[in-house]
């Protein structure tokens, strides 16, 4: 589980909620773009040369892969990483937090988040999409609502066994004596 950034062109109507619900392509096979394969390589050098610990991977470039899984995939791995994840798809992109970060490393994380996407949407011109929130991110918003949003999902994922969090402790007055 992680907490998901969607970055979509922006719309004319100035809302992407709907458009940020909808599923990527049914699958079908479209050829290569080299205008979108362009473009996707000049995020990827820019987020590089912002962060040298990122690795970069082409994933879904098979001969019979469809075009929804073809992306530039670029994971934080670096010594002090957060275990964020960029994908960059034709039309869009997806930013992933997983559910690790707790106080400060959390607010530490999502300070790099908002620094990728800013570095995203300038190069590709998108607008950010909290798809937990379910709201677009204005211009030049803070990371504060979306922190807040994130440290209690986490508390819920670390909560959870069924998401390999763990029960919360019984109130002691609910205990067995």
């Amino acid at each position: 589980m992680s907490y998901t950034f969607h970055l979509l062109p922006p719309r004319t109507d100035g809302d992407l909620r709907d458009y940020a619900r909808l599923e990527m392509d049914d699958g079908a096979f479209v050829s290569v773009d080299p205008v979108k394969e362009a473009m996707k390589m000049r995020i990827a050098e820019a987020l590089v040369a912002r962060y040298p610990d990122l690795e970069v991977s082409r994933e879904g470039y098979g001969r019979d892969a469809p075009s929804r899984l073809r992306c530039f995939e670029i994971n934080d791995l670096g010594e002090d990483s957060f275990g964020v994840q960029i994908q960059l798809f034709d039309d869009e992109a997806m930013v992933s937090v997983p559910f690790w970060h707790t106080g400060e490393k959390a607010a530490a994380c999502f300070a790099q988040v908002w620094d990728l996407m800013r570095i995203v949407c300038g190069v590709a011109g998108y607008a950010v999409f909290d798809r937990q929130m379910d709201r677009a991110l204005a211009d030049g918003e803070t990371y504060d609502a979306a922190l807040a949003t994130y440290t209690k999902s986490m508390m819920r994922v670390s909560r959870d066994p069924d998401l390999g969090g763990r029960k919360p402790a019984k109130p002691w007055w609910k205990k067995k004596r």
